[in-house]
């Protein structure tokens, strides 16, 4: 009968609350960091494990109300059709029987901080995370809770859950935090889940229901790229973890300051490259620094941490690359792993090629990540060269041959008109039909020499294909080697900076996406004059991806510019290029 009257006075209710709540309204915001249906639920649960107490954030959706009816003022309590009740004795009666936590098995006393009506916080699908508000949004009733405990309990469980007046179950979905480090990804509450504190290092902390934990559940993580002119060791750790191996200046401290990075990093970077090696068909090989930098990680994307800002020393995490060029795919790689900390038993590690990633672990016992090339058609990424037509004509032999046949119709009209003796009109006549055959020849093979649209269309698409495959390499000598097989020597400059500038991704600290897609619209050559080159208005959308630290990053930019193609040596290469629009399209 209860959710009867609440359902038919709905819209009723949600003004009184509106009403009843807007003059201490505050705004709290959640950050929720996982994937999954639990962050889209209509009830929403953060906790905040801290000194001395558990904090609950508790969004709840107007539908499921009448199961926080013990949480209301007296009037909106009312409203749902429940007798006048004291409003103390009722939060008693939530925190004791219907949100019910434990710490170490004994229930903690509960008491409301705070309600507002606010919007409803709208969450990435993917990743959780917050996004900006738009209008129109839901609008929710938030209800702040503190759970009292005494000292550094052991364990804190979940003991009840609300449930609506017809005894039916209310979804939550929820994440807990303890010192600020995120215990789970967002799941839905269970009764009888519990967490093992780790008051020293809450990056440790953990529902003993293995469905229950983050999926980043270590603070170190090993990967190794296998690409066509690189393999690529990279590492995700965690400062505190090294402090016990080298003095990163961290002993005592609680956060990590902007000032401090760059001492930090050169230190993790020198002790990491002294504690693991990697072989390439079996040969020691020793890989060079390319990048390090603190990251956000979300199960979404690892992003670099810019501006630098003040981080929790407890989950801040580096992400380490080092870098060895290779002419092509060798046949096996191996990472032989060195540093295990005391509280790591085993390492998470995954090896990675064009084919996709392949998870594993490794321990003290079997310390080696190994990849092996079991490519059967790996992606052919050296350059395609065009050669220019064989015998080629100059760019004037039409407008010649034009005036050839004119030239050649008017010698033989005289000599038919104005020679009177026969062999010299046949003389005559014959010096018009050659002029005329070797004009017409000419025209023809002008003519024929003008690039058909299909002709222009792939010598442009390969052109750009061998611009943007020269990014494949690493060093910049060789990238402008690459690029002099497709680009004119003048224009070598201004291709490389521009084509570098597009494909950079800024959140990964500046490293460069791999072009794995290239779309080229069609279009129109038209002839330069004297010469066999050609001119075109080329639109084309180029799409890349570069792997690091366990995600994938794309980058897709669409491009249209004034292109002059001309053969240089026998090949054809790009000798002009005006770009006249660009733009994101990821």
């Amino acid at each position: 009968m209860r959710a009867f009257l609440f359902l038919g006075c709905r819209f009723e209710i949600q003004l009184l609350v509106i009403g009843v709540l807007i003059l201490g309204a505050r705004t709290a915001w959640a950050d929720a960091l996982v994937v999954n249906r639990a962050m889209q639920e209509s009830n929403i649960m953060e906790g905040y494990i801290e000194e001395g107490r558990l904090k609950v954030d508790l969004e709840v959706g107007f539908d499921d109300l009448p199961a926080f009816a013990d949480l209301l003022p007296d009037e909106l309590y009312e409203k749902l059709g429940n007798p006048a009740e004291d409003h103390a004795g009722r939060i008693k009666r939530f925190v004791e029987t219907g949100l019910v936590f434990q710490a170490d098995g004994r229930k903690l006393p509960g008491r409301l901080l705070s309600m507002e009506v606010r919007d409803r916080v709208r969450r990435d699908p993917v990743s959780g995370e917050a996004l900006p508000l738009a209008e129109g949004e839901e609008k929710v009733i938030q209800f702040e809770l503190e759970y009292a405990f005494e000292g550094e309990p052991a364990t804190l469980g979940l003991a009840s859950l609300p449930v609506l007046p017809n005894g039916g179950r209310v979804a939550i979905g929820f994440v807990m935090y303890h010192l600020g480090v995120a215990v789970n990804d967002f799941r839905y509450s269970v009764v009888g889940t519990e967490i093992e504190l780790d008051w020293e290092d809450p990056w440790h902390s953990r529902f003993r229901q293995r469905t229950m934990r983050r999926t980043y559940d270590s603070p170190l993580n090993v990967f190794l790229y296998a690409e066509p002119y690189e393999m690529r060791v990279e590492v995700v750790v965690r400062p505190l973890d090294l402090q016990a191996f080298v003095d990163l200046g961290l002993e005592g401290k609680e956060t990590i300051l902007p000032a401090e990075y760059g001492v930090i990093q050169d230190r993790v970077v020198a002790f990491l490259s002294e504690n693991f090696e990697l072989e390439v068909d079996g040969e020691g090989v020793v890989p060079v620094l390319d990048r390090v930098h603190f990251l956000r990680r979300t199960l979404k994307s690892s992003t670099v941490i810019d501006p630098p800002e003040e981080l929790s020393l407890f989950s801040a995490q580096l992400g380490v690359i080092f870098v060895a060029p290779q002419i092509q795919l060798p046949k096996e790689a191996k990472v032989k792993w060195k540093l295990f900390p005391e509280k790591l038993e085993t390492i998470p590690v995954t090896a990675t090629d064009e084919a996709g990633s392949l998870p594993g672990s490794i321990d003290r016992e079997n310390p080696v990540l190994v990849w092996t090339n079991y490519l059967t058609n790996p992606t052919d990424v050296s350059p395609r060269v065009i050669a220019s037509p064989a015998g080629g004509v100059p760019g004037w032999f039409r407008p010649a041959g034009m005036v050839g046949m004119i030239f050649g119709g008017l010698v033989m009209v005289a000599s038919l008109l104005k020679s009177r003796s026969g062999s010299r009109r046949w003389i005559g006549i014959a010096v018009g039909v050659l002029i005329l055959g070797l004009s017409g020849w000419t025209w023809q093979s002008a003519k024929r020499s003008r690039i058909a649209a299909s002709d222009g269309h792939e010598i442009v698409a390969t052109l750009l294909y061998n611009v943007y495959r020269s990014f494949d390499f690493r060093q910049e000598e060789e990238v402008y080697d690459m690029l002099a097989k497709s680009v004119d020597g003048p224009l070598l400059e201004t291709t490389y900076l521009e084509t570098r500038r597009g494909l950079v991704l800024q959140n990964q600290g500046g490293a460069r996406a791999k072009v794995n897609e290239l779309e080229l619209a069609e279009l129109v050559p038209e002839p330069i004059g004297g010469g066999e080159g050609f001119s075109v208005e080329a639109d084309w959308v180029v799409g890349g991806s570069v792997g690091h630290w366990g995600h994938i990053h794309q980058r897709r930019n669409r491009y249209r510019a004034n292109l002059n193609v001309e053969p240089v040596d026998g090949v054809w290469k790009i000798t002009g290029m005006e770009v006249t629009s660009e733009e994101r399209t990821d």
